[in-house]
């Protein structure tokens, strides 16, 4: 017994050409041996001569059991597009009339679907290259077989622009033609590598999460079921409840908290755990340490010595374990840092029962500051410039200062000439000179070699390029040529970039406006025979930079058979090409002066140049 085959029901909506050939070349019609039904010949005749009896019996029920298979494999809307129709080939002819048009419009359609198809990021390239196959099959039903190559081309040319790496090491990486199979064969390559890529990244970030997690610190390991049996039996000797050991006991650890918490002083430091956050300070602390707190509303010190001035406030702040502490004043403090610099730490509270002192980081960045960790370290900055250093110990970050006091301001030692010039953005020694002269600033009075590094390196500059040396005596002796794109916005007409040609002589600019940069051969060899019918003569010598579309095998091919000369720049030097860099800048200053004075919009840029 044959196997039960069913095709997809056509409702006028999916794939007819893809329908057609299930049904009419793999489908019901061959499995069952009816594919004869669909030939024009009579059915009443067979090599010429009528058929006896039974064969046209047996070529009738051929013919009725066709026209029910496909009946079958229609969907109602069509059906009644067809109702009229006797026979399986009748049925099909008619749909192709319906659904594969031959006229000029639908063909004009298909084409240009087929053309300004473009492939985007969003979607998955293989999903988006099978819709690209279907649409060059709708167009070669109606309008015959497209070439391989042009097929391939059209794909190249439909990629985006994370594919531009891909298309040009196809384009210009080869002499023998393109075929799509290896078109195909490289896009599944591509995605096969980003595909395992974002595995990568995904696995990477789940372990990540679960380091982070084992970190932070989860429940312990449930008991195991028997020693959880075993503890039924029991009973606390804590809250003398059954069912649970007192190392287990839910009050105990309660109780044992609240004599920790009482024993110890408590403070503004961020400890996270599971769903809650608990700010507290051991008392391993050192008291003149100064900790980076994030947690922290404003900065607070509890030696009231160490302030450089202070005034009466009133307020109150609740620590961590809330308790209610008093703020007795505000004011002040000097801090000399590891690289002898002195800050002022100002609007500090003076609150004596914290025994910590903090620097609040949500008060430095309401300031204006900006602060970021890694490494262990904590930097607090301004506008590039590092202001505090914080290293990191356990889970605080402390900084490394030391309180000046008022008694101790007259004892600093004067800093040196050089370490002022480097404080003051490296100014001319003779500025420091001046300011120490009249007392704005003190110094050690060693001068030494007035002499900085840095500056000579910071003031160096690249040495400029020497014009060049030729000199052009006709028209078309030298040119220059450079290639601009792409463009933010395209064009009217789809252009992505523009192709300039200067005649050294004349200084006299060709431009012509590509979609894509294989273009630029076409337009050059253009240029080439223009300029013979004009001219009357040929260009003997081109200069342009290294980039893959003048580097191709057809453009060198073609600059050897006219005897073109080409002068190349070196790599990453622009500067050599500088009568094409230059036109460049000048066309492109002149598109945005007249769409602004115009008021046209941006994608009107290949028009304006």
């Amino acid at each position: 017994m044959a196997s039960r085959f069913e095709a997809e029901r056509f409702n006028g909506k999916n794939d007819y050409g893809l329908w057609k050939m299930k049904m009419k070349m793999r489908a019901l019609l061959i499995q069952q041996g009816l594919v004869g039904a669909l030939k024009p010949a009579d059915p009443k005749e067979k090599g010429g001569e009528p058929l006896d009896e039974k064969a046209q019996q047996q070529q009738e029920e051929m013919l009725l059991k066709a026209h029910s298979a496909v009946i079958l494999c229609l969907g109602d809307k069509v059906l009644r597009e067809v109702q009229d129709q006797t026979t399986a080939a009748g049925i099909l002819t008619k749909l192709d009339e319906l659904y594969l048009g031959n006229s000029l419009a639908n063909r004009l359609y298909l084409k240009r679907r087929l053309y300004s198809y473009c492939f985007v990021e969003e979607r998955s390239i293989m999903e988006q290259y099978d819709d690209f196959l279907k649409s060059v099959d709708d167009l070669e039903v109606v309008d015959g077989k497209m070439k391989d190559e042009d097929k391939a081309i059209l794909v190249l040319n439909a990629l985006p622009k994370s594919y531009d790496q891909l298309r040009d090491a196809i384009l210009y990486g080869r002499d023998k033609p393109i075929t799509l199979a290896e078109v195909h064969s490289a896009l599944m390559a591509k995605e096969l590598q980003k595909v395992g890529r974002n595995q990568d990244s995904q696995v990477q970030e789940s372990l990540n999460i679960k380091k982070f997690k084992n970190k932070k610190g989860g429940k312990k390991d449930a008991p195991k079921q028997n020693s959880k049996d075993g503890n039924e039996s029991r009973s606390c000797h804590w809250c003398k409840k059954p069912g649970h050991l007192k190392r287990d006991c839910f009050a105990w650890k309660k109780k044992q908290a609240e004599e920790a918490a009482g024993n110890k002083q408590t403070t503004d430091c961020v400890q996270e755990v599971e769903n809650a956050h608990a700010l507290n300070i051991m008392e391993e602390v050192e008291e003149s340490s100064w900790i980076l707190d994030s947690g922290c509303s404003f900065h607070i010190c509890s030696k009231i010595n160490w302030f450089d001035s202070i005034s009466e406030a009133t307020g109150s702040v609740v620590l961590g374990n809330n308790q209610v502490c008093k703020i007795e004043g505000i004011g002040s403090i000097r801090l000399r840092l590891a690289d002898k610099s002195t800050k002022i730490l100002t609007e500090v509270r003076y609150i004596p029962e914290v025994k910590r002192n903090l620097i609040s980081l949500g008060t430095l960045e309401r300031k204006g500051y900006a602060f970021h960790s890694s490494g262990g370290v904590m930097m607090v900055g301004m506008g590039g410039e590092r202001i505090l250093q914080a290293k990191r110990k356990g889970s605080l970050y402390y900084l490394n200062a030391a309180v000046v006091k008022n008694g101790e301001l007259n004892s600093v030692k004067a800093e040196s000439v050089k370490l002022w010039h480097q404080r003051l953005g490296h100014p001319a020694f003779e500025s420091i000179d001046q300011l120490i002269k009249r007392n704005v600033i003190t110094s050690d009075g060693e001068k030494n070699d007035q002499s900085c590094e840095e500056c000579i390196l910071a003031k160096s500059k690249k040495l400029s390029y020497p014009k060049g040396k030729h000199t052009s005596s006709a028209p078309l002796d030298y040119a220059h040529s450079d290639l601009w794109g792409p463009a933010p916005v395209n064009s009217v007409g789809g252009g992505r970039y523009y192709m300039s040609i200067i005649d050294d002589y004349s200084r006299k600019i060709w431009l012509y406006i590509l979609k894509e940069k294989s273009e630029a051969f076409g337009k050059f060899r253009e240029w080439c025979k223009l300029m013979e019918t004009k001219k009357r003569g040929c260009l003997k010598c081109l200069r342009t930079d290294n980039g893959l579309e003048f580097l191709s095998k057809e453009f060198e091919s073609f600059c050897q058979e006219k005897g073109i000369e080409r002068h190349r720049t070196v790599p990453l030097n622009p500067q050599q090409n500088g009568v094409a860099e230059r036109a460049n800048r000048t066309i492109l200053e002149r598109v945005r002066s007249m769409l602004l004075a115009s008021g046209m919009e941006k994608r009107f840029w290949a028009e304006a140049s």
